[in-house]
């Protein structure tokens, strides 16, 4: 098993100067919906980081490169294998908000999305270029 470190108040403090105050989820009722998935595991993270920008996302990654800290990628939480829930705690990352959909190159069939992208919305949004995105299996 890894060998992580807890997130101490400094590191807490170098979390939220890389990724703003703003990202970083700290109450517990919130902390509990971000501990589980739509299957049967749950932990808690020992915070969550509600990222919007691939910056954010960066700075997180090398502050847990240094700091030997655990981090967990999510999307919406839906899945049931539990690949999101943060098993060795330390931070779980949101990635729920970066939902955008940046390009959609018709003549290429290609679609440049953030993680956050519903499938439905993903669907729709190439529908209108008279194009198909298959079901998610």
């Amino acid at each position: 098993m890894p060998s992580y470190s807890a997130i101490t108040p400094e590191i807490l403090r170098d979390i939220k100067e890389a990724v703003g105050p703003d990202a970083v989820v700290l109450h517990p009722e919130k902390l509990c919906e971000f501990g589980k998935d739509a299957g049967e595991e749950e932990r808690l993270p020992e915070l969550v980081v509600e990222a919007t920008s691939t910056q954010q996302v960066s700075a997180l990654l090398r502050l847990a490169n240094r700091h030997s800290f655990p981090v967990t990628p999510r999307g919406l939480g839906t899945d049931l294998a539990g690949g999101s829930v943060p098993l060795f705690g330390g931070v779980l990352l949101s990635l729920a908000k970066m939902n955008r959909i940046l390009a959609i190159e018709k003549d290429n069939l290609i679609a440049v999305v953030e993680p956050g992208v519903v499938t439905l919305d993903l669907q729709n949004a190439v529908k209108k270029e008279g194009l198909f995105y298959p079901p998610d299996p």
